[in-house]
């Protein structure tokens, strides 16, 4: 049995206010399996490349790079960025050693296809480049029909077939039935697969919570450094986790 990877969302206006979050991250969490998400569509102002350099290089911390597109949770206030220089972004990140890049499944399959270009070409100058490659998907309007959803990943995950590819998926809960579906799904696809559940209503909000708590299954999970820092609402703080996750396996050693 093992504690999910714990990934801390660091958000902020500008790559400055991003770094000052890292650093009370840096402060308050115990240096214990977790990594940080690099949420590059946050910030106001466009982002360069030295930028994103600055981001990867301010923590020994691995990262994952993400870019959001609309209607996937893309920050409101980030500046817009299209298709192309999302793309550019993460293939960049990639070349600087990333641990991890989001390329989301709906971005459009030609861009797709020139993403893994890119990482080839990195791949074939610097062997041992290692970054993982997440294909997620987040619908936050709905639950979907699960099933068909990994399906869908899992054809996006074929053209990176020589990488290697997690899966994620977040999407907004109804009913309690519809965490423990997510669940379900976490379970049967297991170690590859990552489910969360998303939900505004304060009820289902807390029983999320819980469950994220108790599903070790989970690749990784998302926990912000303190309450309110999170990127979406009502997740568990990053020391929640870990202090949960290391109860459960104290009590499963017992």
């Amino acid at each position: 049995m093992k504690i999910p990877l714990i990934i801390v969302p660091i958000m902020g206006d500008t790559v400055d206010m991003m770094k000052r979050n890292m650093d009370e991250a840096l402060e308050n969490i115990p240096d214990k399996f977790y990594l940080f998400e690099q949420r590059i569509d946050s910030p106001k102002e466009r982002l360069s490349y030295p930028d994103i350099d600055s981001l990867l290089g301010h923590s020994e911390k691995g990262s994952l790079v993400t870019d959001r597109r609309e209607g996937e949770g893309r920050c409101e206030k980030g500046f817009y960025r299209t298709d192309e220089e999302r793309m550019d972004n993460l293939a960049y990140a990639a070349l600087k050693g990333a641990w991890g890049i989001d390329a989301e499944h709906s971005t459009p399959q030609d861009e797709l296809y020139r993403l893994v270009d890119m990482l080839n070409n990195i791949r074939s100058h610097k062997k041992d480049n290692s970054t993982k490659v997440i294909i997620s998907a987040h619908d936050l309007k709905k639950t979907p029909n699960l099933v068909n959803l990994v399906g869908e990943l899992k054809e996006v995950g074929k053209l990176f077939k020589d990488f290697e590819v997690i899966y994620k998926a977040a999407v907004k809960a109804e009913g309690l039935e519809d965490i423990h579906l997510m669940g379900s799904v976490v379970d049967r696809v297991k170690d590859d697969f990552t489910g969360l559940s998303i939900t505004k209503d304060p009820a289902l909000i807390k029983a999320a919570a819980d469950y994220t708590r108790k599903n070790m299954n989970n690749y990784f999970t998302f926990g912000p450094y303190r309450e309110g820092k999170g990127s979406a609402d009502g997740q568990p703080t990053a020391v929640e986790l870990y202090d949960h996750f290391s109860r459960q396996i104290e009590t499963f050693i017992k």
